[in-house]
């Protein structure tokens, strides 16, 4: 029990970092035009969102994966866990994002990503680990992100 618990924590504190990490790259600009301005009009998006609809209305997409389980929401995206190799030592569960681009493992950091950015602004999921998915989204035609480099003081 104790281990379940340590686990939940970790996967919060995951899960925090993670949106933290997405509220960064929804917080830039919509355009890439190199200027050191920010934009004050907010972008418009609705208050919640729905679960994907390949997940068939099972929260935390337990009819392909029964492992799942929710830790939060956040505007109606379901933030669920655990990672099925944490848990069971089983394979990653693949989630092939129904034909909205890259295939992700669900529940890993960029899957969250993915589908949040699919929901939003119905953006085709892009192949990447964590640590690629700025690039993966910024440098995707006709983005509406930019990157931020906040060790540039110049940007």
């Amino acid at each position: 029990m104790v281990k379940q618990e340590h686990h939940r924590l970790i996967s919060i504190v995951f899960v925090l970092l993670v949106a933290l990490l997405a509220n960064l790259l929804l917080s830039a600009c919509s355009s890439n035009t190199g200027s050191t301005t920010t934009s004050t009009t907010p972008v418009t998006q609705p208050g919640t969102y729905n679960a994907p609809p390949w997940w068939n209305g099972k929260t935390c997409d337990q009819g392909h994966y029964p492992e799942a389980y929710l830790l939060t929401t956040w505007r109606g995206i379901q933030v669920c866990g655990p990672i099925p190799w944490k848990t069971t030592g089983s394979k990653d569960v693949s989630e092939d994002f129904n034909g909205h681009g890259a295939s992700q493992l669900e529940f890993e950091c960029p899957e969250l990503i993915a589908r949040y950015l699919l929901a939003a602004y119905g953006l085709d999921s892009q192949q990447a680990d964590g640590w690629q998915i700025v690039d993966a989204y910024t440098g995707m035609q006709n983005s509406p992100f930019h990157k931020v480099d906040n060790t540039d003081s110049t940007t």
